[in-house]
Formats: structure tokens, C-alpha cells, sequence
């Protein structure tokens, strides 16, 4: 089901660089859903997201499930090659890592790489592309 958000034109991809500013850490799904659908006055945006969150702040007292997990519960599968509160850029495969005993610790420094991988990469084109063109003499 789509809800409205609070962003107005934001991305959430830009509003989760500004938190992830703001707190030092980078929010989960989770907590990007609730704060980008609350209203300043703290109602939320329609009553399925009052629902949702409502449900999630139930799961989190229960303690069975990290902030990932009951995102996930909660919203159901992914469509095919999007990710829901993420921003445009991330697909499932780059945003999600393979299971493992440490998957859930590796998770924040493998996103990192993944946002720091793309500006690498346009930076090195850039200085390729520039040096082809110095005359050799």
C-alpha cells in the first residue's frame, strides 16, 4: 500500500545522510518509516501507518526481532529489485548481505562501502579520462 510521507520533495535517501549527520549513526529501515511519517505534532500521516508503527513498538518491546526484521514482517517482500525507505539507488542485492553469524555487525560498514564505492568510481573515470587526453612528450 503506498502512504504519504513527511519529506515534501526529500529523497529518503538524502533525509537518512541528514539523520545519519545529525545522530552519528545510520537509521534502519524501521526508524526512517516512523520519523518520515509522523507530522511535526507527532499524529501520524494515515491511520496504516499509525497501524504499522503501533505493531512495530509491540514486536520491539517483545524483544524476538532486531529493527530490520520486523520492518520486514511488517511490510511484507520487497517488490522486485526495490527497497522500501532506502532512496532510489539501493537494490536488494547491493543493499542486503548474505546471511551469516556475522552479517548483522557487517551490515553498517558494508553500506558504507557501498555509498563510498560510487564517487570512487566517477572520480577515477574522471582522472582515466583526463590523463588520456595530457599529450605524452
Amino acid at each position: 500500500m503506498k502512504t504519504p510521507h513527511t519529506c515534501g520533495r526529500m529523497s529518503f535517501a538524502r533525509w537518512m545522510a541528514i539523520k545519519t549527520k545529525q545522530t552519528g549513526k545510520e537509521p534502519d529501515r524501521l526508524e526512517t518509516f516512523e520519523d518520515t511519517h509522523t507530522r511535526k505534532n507527532g499524529t501520524y500521516v494515515i491511520e496504516y501507518a499509525t497501524n504499522l508503527i503501533e505493531k512495530a513498538h509491540t514486536l520491539r518491546k517483545e524483544g524476538s526481532a532486531d529493527n530490520e526484521q520486523i520492518f520486514q514482517k511488517l511490510h511484507g517482500p520487497e517488490h522486485s529489485g526495490r527497497v522500501r525507505c532506502a532512496g532510489l539507488g539501493p537494490t536488494p542485492s547491493t543493499y542486503f548481505v548474505p546471511s551469516s553469524s556475522s552479517a548483522s555487525t557487517n551490515l553498517p560498514l558494508h553500506r558504507a562501502l557501498l555509498r563510498e564505492k560510487g564517487p570512487i568510481e566517477c572520480s577515477f573515470r574522471a582522472l582515466s579520462s583526463s590523463s588520456q587526453s595530457v599529450p605524452q612528450g
